[in-house]
This record gives C-alpha cells, sequence and structure tokens, in this order.
C-alpha cells in the first residue's frame, strides 16, 4: 500500500509508524494520555552540536491524582 504512512519522503516510514504503536502501548499499560509534549535543546553559541529533542506524556490518572 503506498500512501503518506509508507512513504518516508511523505512524512511516514517506519519510524511513523512503529511510533504509533508505542502511544497505543503506552495508554494500554498507564490509561489515557491527557497531554503530550516536545522540547528542543540546542547549546548556545556552538553550531556544529545537534539539537536534541525530547518528548514526554502527561497521564490522566497522574493529572487527577495531583489534584487530590
Amino acid at each position: 500500500m503506498r500512501n503518506w504512512k509508507t512513504l518516508a519522503d511523505d512524512g511516514g516510514g517506519v519510524l511513523g509508524n512503529f511510533i504509533s504503536h508505542c502511544f497505543h502501548y503506552l495508554e494500554w499499560f498507564c490509561g489515557p494520555m491527557a497531554r503530550v509534549f516536545r522540547a528542543a535543546f540546542r547549546t548556545a553559541g556552538d553550531d556544529d552540536l545537534q539539537t536534541t529533542v525530547a518528548d514526554g506524556a502527561e497521564f490522566a490518572r497522574a493529572r487527577s491524582a495531583r489534584s487530590r
């Protein structure tokens, strides 16, 4: 099947298909996600270093536990 999900040049590929299953498993183990976030970091003044990206998720169960 050739569509954007399977063609890396169109934004899909193995990583895109793999990550969706990772989110599914995380919700299966930990419950529904309340939010997903991403942050990018780069060392100031050093253009030779690559940008580091960190992803995170907050689960609804953790959010309700904090409000108690």
